[in-house]
């Protein structure tokens, strides 16, 4: 597997998010049904992607978005179905943590669902814990969200 680091803007990342969106809406029964969270999702202010590559082929990525302050939130983690569970979503979140604090980050938050159990067990795997949902989030039900203090 290789690993590159790129922006929110590169084509490969934005076709990996498109096909995020599709593994999202079958999860959740349709894009109605995650409608009042799309807005959230857009690759817009994602300024740092790595992207893991299987030869030619794009198959997972992981974006950071600048929250505030020495925050940054984790955004459009996703690894191809058919690559999952072989280490690549943890190796794609370690390396754009590390990303994250050599843009001098002290912590990286993320929103996902509770539905979304291979997620929440990958994060967990990685560090974060639940906390208190954060805005936008504060008021959507739905909404499990998590953070991981970086370490230095």
């Amino acid at each position: 597997m290789e690993y590159t680091e790129t922006e929110g803007s590169n084509a490969d990342f934005l076709l990996l998010c498109r096909l995020l969106d599709e593994h999202l809406d079958r999860a959740v029964g349709g894009a109605k049904n995650r409608a009042q969270y799309i807005p959230y999702n857009l690759a817009d202010g994602i300024e740092n992607v790595i992207l893991a590559y299987d030869g030619k082929t794009v198959v997972g990525c992981a974006g950071l978005r600048r929250y505030g302050g020495e925050c940054a939130e984790l955004k459009r983690v996703f690894v191809r179905a058919e690559y999952r569970n072989s280490g690549i979503g943890k190796e794609l979140i370690t390396r754009i943590a590390e990303r994250a604090k050599s843009l001098g980050f002290k912590k990286l938050i993320l929103e996902t669902g509770e539905i979304l159990k291979e997620a929440t067990t990958l994060y967990r795997t990685c560090g974060f814990y639940k906390t208190e949902n954060y805005p936008p989030y504060t008021e959507t039900t739905d909404s499990f969200c998590m953070e991981k203090i970086l370490d230095y």
